[in-house]
């Protein structure tokens, strides 16, 4: 079951929208980033349904 299922599809839409506003520095976060920003950004590409890196 995708993580994305087990929000409100309010919540999701808004997860989108941050992924598409700040795509590039989201999977550079996700692969490069400190623990904290792979965390954050990971979160962010899970709950919008992107998948992860």
């Amino acid at each position: 079951m995708p993580a994305s299922d087990s929000f409100k599809p309010e919540t999701v839409q808004a997860f989108k929208e941050i992924y598409s506003e700040h795509k590039e520095v989201i999977e550079y976060k996700a692969r490069y980033g400190n623990p904290t920003e792979k965390a954050f950004a990971k979160t962010v590409l899970a709950i919008a349904g992107m998948g992860l890196p």
